[in-house]
């Protein structure tokens, strides 16, 4: 993309930005892992290993904080996001291990409601190294833990069905700013 994804824009606002504001109506406090994005939160490095170690890095931190309830995962290349979406993980949660919401047929882990015991699954991953050795992932976890998967008929009730759109492409960012109103920067 040419510049770290956080700091891609949508109508003046960073893609992290807008993914911390919809964090932020929902969940207190909100660490951001990987780069100084400048929004005035908790800030963690990103161990660089895939989305499963990012989020075993935030995890750390808001214990180090004193935090022990569920975790919010919400990566920043998914700005379209809401609070609605995101409450409604928290409620669907409900004594599963995760809520992860299914777009387009498959789980979206990285934009997913984890419960303390999913914190402990991670925790007690290894980052598999040697010849051939793949580290473990998301998907790993997921595997381990309950998952209440949310189907899009139950999450469109509270979010449009963009809501979920993820940013790796430039034409994946020109449809996000075309879905927000914003055609340009």
């Amino acid at each position: 993309m040419g510049t770290p994804k956080a700091l891609l824009e949508i109508s003046g606002e960073t893609l992290a930005k807008r993914v911390s504001r919809a964090l932020g109506a929902v969940a207190d406090p909100v660490v951001a892992v990987g780069i100084d994005a400048r929004l005035g939160l908790e800030q963690v490095d990103d161990p660089q290993r895939g989305p499963l170690w990012a989020l075993r890095a935030g995890w750390d931190r808001l214990e180090e904080m004193g935090c022990r309830g569920p975790v919010l995962l919400m990566g920043c290349d998914l700005p379209l996001v809401n609070a609605g979406l995101l409450t409604l993980l928290v409620e669907r949660l409900d004594g599963y291990g995760a809520a992860v919401p299914v777009v387009q047929g498959r789980p979206q882990p990285v934009a997913a409601c984890y419960g303390p015991g999913a914190g402990e699954v991670v925790k007690n991953m290894r980052s598999r190294s040697g010849p051939g050795a793949r580290p473990e992932s998301m998907a790993d976890m997921l595997s381990r833990i309950s998952v209440n998967l949310v189907p899009p008929n139950a999450w469109h009730v509270v979010a449009p069905g963009y809501a979920l759109l993820d940013v790796n492409t430039p034409g994946e960012l020109e449809q996000a700013r075309r879905l927000a109103g914003s055609p340009g920067r």
